[in-house]
């Protein structure tokens, strides 16, 4: 089941990885080279990654990240020169879309591959052993040959006929019961594709 979700999962982190990169692009451009703690953390692309890394897993990206960009809320404006609205929508944008929404479809898909992949082999195992069951049912039968050849009928009275015709060749007396002679001697001469063994066990069966 892990297996089978593998292949969805890392396209879903692909997605997510797709999404950190394009935000951690406009994260150099718009916040390196401001300051000193800035350039740290948007300074070029790799640490740009990192950072937007940072923020998506939720590690004080709030305080650690966001907050010192805000050091003149008199004017308007952050440490970076950009008001603050534009990077309270930066990182809160991408905080939601793939720190909640991307991260919970990674784990809805493999929760869902999981249970598919689950549910599909309990079908599977159950079928199996429902063919196991009626398989071994009728090889314990002693007279499935017979029912073989009752299997053949087209109509409900062609059954019924078929039941009536071998009762009557199986009845040698016409007493209107059959008994364990003439029952294992009808059988030994109806020509069966396997030939019947009756013993006396099989009819107090």
């Amino acid at each position: 089941a892990i297996s089978a979700s593998v292949v969805p999962v890392c396209h879903s982190f692909v997605l997510l990885g797709m999404v950190t990169t394009i935000y951690a692009c406009i994260a150099v451009e718009l916040f390196r080279d401001v300051s000193d703690e800035q350039d740290m953390l948007f300074g070029h692309f790799s640490a740009a990654l990192f950072t937007m890394f940072q923020v998506c897993t939720g590690d004080s990206w709030a305080s650690n990240v966001v907050r010192p960009m805000w050091m003149d809320p008199e004017k308007g404006e952050g440490s970076t020169g950009h008001p603050e609205m534009v990077s309270a929508v930066f990182f809160v944008s991408y905080m939601l879309l793939a720190g909640i929404i991307l991260v919970n479809i990674v784990i809805s898909v493999l929760l869902d591959e999981f249970l598919t992949t689950m549910g599909n082999e309990r079908e599977v195992n159950a079928t199996k052993e429902l063919q196991q069951n009626e398989g071994g049912a009728v090889e314990e039968h002693i007279l499935d040959p017979v029912l073989e050849v009752l299997a053949q009928y087209r109509t409900p009275t062609n059954l019924k006929v078929s039941i009536r015709t071998l009762f009557n060749r199986f009845d040698v007396d016409q007493g209107g019961s059959i008994s364990f002679l003439e029952m294992s001697d009808g059988l030994r001469k109806m020509e069966l594709a396997t030939q019947v063994h009756f013993s006396t066990a099989d009819w107090y069966d």
